[in-house]
């Protein structure tokens, strides 16, 4: 039996008992845990002081956001004073939509069905490296000018063969130094440019059944070799770089450089441009080739249609290398590896992706100090988690057994049927022990107190 002397302790108690009640109501209720949908999109991500001012920065998000997402980093349309137009937009939704925005492109995407279902989308428009380095031809060169025997002027020495060996001597010295410096005037300018058509990406990620895929559409990409210098004077020859093909560009396809004919060709006007002009000057000018200027004059053209078909097989394979050395790249990469894939778009069953429409290395041969990386539409989706119910965790056993079945150790007697001994009892205001036992307390005493008031009054008039 609960005792009670003052009225002012019959309130406290009772207070007390309404919020243990409370309380112990509350242990053990659910809460719903939020969606986590992870997207992230960014037009340029670029690497190295070459081209990071080229660089947008990223637009993310882990929750449920409504296209194309929040912040100043995220829309369509945007600019920068280095890029003029790209496109970085992210969205995610408890269950996956009926549609989706952006291009036609982006809106023919077979969407994924599922919950926690999230996308995101990268796209910039065309962007033109200039400068990219000088197309190195010396080891090309090196030693195709030695006028010697076993070389490509010997049918030129044969045809001078009723010339004397100290007339052979003074011609082939100062031919082979001309020529030589024919090639190197070449060598020394070709400039090499990069040309990167607009490109888009997209990925999506579901967390029931788990899912992610993605897809990118490359327009192109092309190297400017010898601009304002092949064919002489001229704007350069176009080098496509094989591997982007627009919407069907399987997966993780290399990126290759392969130097046409045209380039070929074009080189090869060159230094008949150079090498026409420098044994020209040399006869003309008193150069080292003035006292044979018959001679010269007459075999002109000879010279350089034989030095001309004697490069032309050595120039192709080397040309390519020599690009080659010059940019790397992968285009659709996407990591992981896809499972399945149907055209351009690879799927996996992990849950999340990262899809690059283009990306490339330039300059990997100068090491960490002068590699550039450039990433063209990168896009990422996943992994993500569906809201569910979570429940708070429930209180652990204490010292206090008031709800034990067995109360034979209990410290209070409140069950007692002789009362004689009790006494007023104290209550902690730490609320300490267990809470959902607190509440029942409260709510028996409660009960008690409230359902026999003669008993109340009894126990006040003491």
């Amino acid at each position: 039996m609960l005792g009670l002397h003052t009225k002012n302790g019959w309130r406290a108690v009772f207070a007390v008992a309404a919020t243990g009640a409370l309380i112990g109501l509350g242990s053990g209720v659910a809460y719903a845990a939020p969606a986590v949908t992870k997207a992230e999109a960014q037009a340029v991500n670029a690497t190295g002081a070459l081209v990071d001012i080229l660089d947008t920065g990223d637009c993310k998000t882990t929750a449920v956001v409504a296209y194309p997402g929040t912040g100043p980093r995220c829309g369509e349309g945007l600019s920068s004073t280095t890029v003029s137009a790209f496109s970085q937009a992210v969205e995610g939704r408890k269950t996956d939509p009926g549609s989706v925005q952006g291009t036609s492109w982006a809106q023919s995407i077979s969407i994924l069905n599922g919950t926690a279902w999230s996308r995101g989308y990268a796209s910039v428009a065309p962007i033109d490296v200039d400068g990219l380095g000088e197309l190195s031809l010396a080891n090309i060169f090196d030693g195709l000018a030695a006028a010697d025997t076993g070389t490509f002027l010997d049918p030129i020495l044969t045809a001078l063969g009723g010339l004397t060996a100290q007339q052979l001597a003074a011609l082939t010295d100062p031919l082979s130094d001309a020529i030589q410096q024919a090639l190197g005037a070449v060598n020394d300018s070709i400039p090499v440019d990069l040309q990167l058509g607009a490109v888009e990406s997209q990925c999506q990620a579901i967390a029931s059944p788990l899912r992610a895929n993605a897809a990118s559409n490359v327009a192109g990409a092309n190297l400017v070799v010898g601009d304002g210098v092949l064919p002489p004077g001229g704007t350069g020859v176009i080098v496509p770089l094989t591997g982007p093909n627009n919407a069907d560009t399987p997966p993780n396809t290399q990126l290759l450089v392969e130097a046409p004919q045209e380039l070929v060709d074009a080189v090869l006007d060159a230094v008949e441009d150079t090498l026409a002009n420098s044994l020209a000057q040399s006869v003309t000018d008193a150069g080292p080739l003035s006292p044979l200027v018959v001679l010269i004059s007459t075999l002109q053209d000879q010279v350089i249609d034989t030095l001309l078909t004697q490069l032309e097989p050595a120039l192709l394979q080397p040309l390519s290398d020599g690009l080659s050395g010059l940019i790397q790249g992968t285009v659709n990469k996407q990591t992981p590896n896809p499972s399945q894939v149907n055209g351009a778009t690879g799927t996996n069953s992990s849950g999340s992706v990262q899809v690059i429409a283009l990306e490339v290395i330039l300059l990997d041969a100068a090491g960490n100090q002068g590699r550039q990386t450039l990433q063209l539409g990168r896009s990422a989706c996943g992994r993500n988690s569906a809201a569910n119910a979570t429940p708070t965790p429930t209180p652990t056993d204490d010292s206090d057994d008031s709800d034990d079945s067995d109360n034979s150790d209990d410290s209070d007697d409140s069950d007692d049927s002789d009362d004689s001994d009790d006494g007023p009892k104290s209550v902690d205001s730490g609320l300490g022990g267990n809470m959902g036992a607190l509440a029942i307390t409260g709510l028996l005493a409660a009960s008690t107190l409230v359902g026999s008031a003669a008993r109340q009054r009894l126990l006040l008039d003491r």
